[in-house]
């Protein structure tokens, strides 16, 4: 699913380049601005993003205990690095 969504996101801004300014615009011109489909549209992408997240989080982990062997502190750890970047990040404004 998160496949197919990916293919769908890339195929509305390459089919709207240069008529639209974001996504969101692109999405309303395409399925003729109604808001329902666009509101799915985005629980979608958070779903998406939701189980990705679990995903290369899971990766992180295995990759940190194959390098150190398994302990049991190390999803913690991982956890609150990550979220320190994250603060980081939205603090800096790195994501604009």
């Amino acid at each position: 699913i998160m496949g197919m969504m990916s293919y769908y996101t890339a195929y509305l801004i390459i089919s709207h380049v240069g008529v639209s300014k974001d996504i969101q615009v692109s999405i309303l011109a395409h399925f003729a601005h109604n808001t329902t489909i666009l509101k799915m549209y985005n629980v979608l992408i958070c779903l998406n993003i939701f189980g990705t997240s679990i995903v290369y989080f899971q990766l992180i982990v295995m990759q940190i205990s194959g390098l150190f062997g398994y302990k049991d502190e190390i999803p913690y750890i991982v956890a609150i690095v990550l979220t320190f970047l994250i603060i980081v990040v939205r603090y800096y404004n790195c994501s604009e």
